[in-house]
C-alpha cells in the first residue's frame, strides 16, 4: 500500500500523500474569562499511534496544543568548535500552569469527540487510551508524551533593549549589510501558527530594503 501511494503521488500527483494531514485548526478558551484562546486543537484524519507516530490505516485524532507556554528553555554553547551543535533544553512543563492546561485541553478534546457528531465514525480511543482517566494519569501521559510543534521563535528577536539582536529595520545590531527577516524577531511566542506571520515579516522587509512606503491604512480596521 505504502509503495503504491508513493507512486501515485511521484507520477500523477494523486493519493493518499497529497493530502496536507491537518485538515482543520480551531482555537479555544479553557476558561470563558478569558479574553483570547489559549489552547490549539488540530484535527488529523489518520491512526496515529500509542508511540505517537502516524501510519496507514483508519482514525483520526485531536491533538492538544498549548498557545502561550509559561516553561522557558535555554540555548546554550557547547564548547569553542563553531560547527559543534547547541545545547538545548526545552524545559517542557517546568511550569506546573503549562501541565494543567494540556490536562484541561485533553479532556475538553475527549468532550468534542464524544459529541453525537462523530457517532457514525467513532471507534475505540487508542490515546491516551480507556484506562487513563483520571487527573493524575492524564498529566502522567502528558508528561510521557508531550513534544514540540516545531515553532519556534525569538533567538534574533527584534527591539531596542541590549537583548535585541536587530532593529526596527530588521538590520542585525552592530554590522553592515545584514537583515533577518523570519520568525526568528518575533520577541515572544504567539497564539497561533508561525507561517502566516513569517511571510508578512519577508515581505515587509523586503519593502523596507526597497525602501516602498507602507500600503494606506484600510477603513475600519
Amino acid at each position: 500500500m505504502g509503495s503504491v501511494q508513493v507512486v501515485q503521488y511521484a507520477l500523477f500527483r494523486r493519493g493518499m500523500l497529497t493530502n496536507p494531514m491537518l485538515h482543520v485548526a480551531g482555537f479555544v478558551r479553557t476558561d470563558p474569562a478569558l479574553d483570547r484562546p489559549d489552547i490549539q486543537f488540530l484535527l488529523l484524519p489518520a491512526y496515529r499511534s500509542p508511540g505517537g507516530t502516524t501510519g496507514l490505516g483508519h482514525g483520526y485524532g485531536l491533538s492538544v496544543m498549548l498557545l502561550r507556554p509559561k516553561s522557558r528553555g535555554t540555548v546554550s554553547i557547547r564548547n569553542t568548535d563553531p560547527s559543534a551543535p547547541p545545547l538545548i533544553d526545552p524545559h517542557f512543563l517546568e511550569q506546573n500552569d503549562d501541565l494543567e492546561l494540556l490536562s484541561q485541553g485533553v479532556k475538553l478534546a475527549r468532550r468534542i469527540l464524544a459529541t453525537p457528531a462523530w457517532d457514525t465514525v467513532r471507534g475505540p480511543e487508542t490515546v491516551p487510551g480507556p484506562a487513563i482517566q483520571s487527573d493524575e494519569e492524564i498529566r502522567e501521559h502528558i508528561r510521557k508524551s508531550c513534544s514540540t510543534a516545531f515553532h519556534p521563535v525569538g533567538t534574533c528577536k527584534m527591539g531596542s533593549d541590549d537583548l535585541a539582536v536587530v532593529d526596527s529595520q530588521l538590520r542585525v545590531r552592530g554590522m553592515e549589510g545584514l537583515r533577518v527577516a523570519d520568525a526568528s524577531i518575533i520577541p515572544n511566542l504567539i497564539g497561533g501558527n508561525t507561517a502566516a506571520p513569517a511571510m508578512m515579516i519577508g515581505e515587509k522587509a523586503s519593502d523596507m530594503i526597497l525602501k516602498k512606503s507602507p500600503p494606506p491604512p484600510i477603513a475600519g480596521v
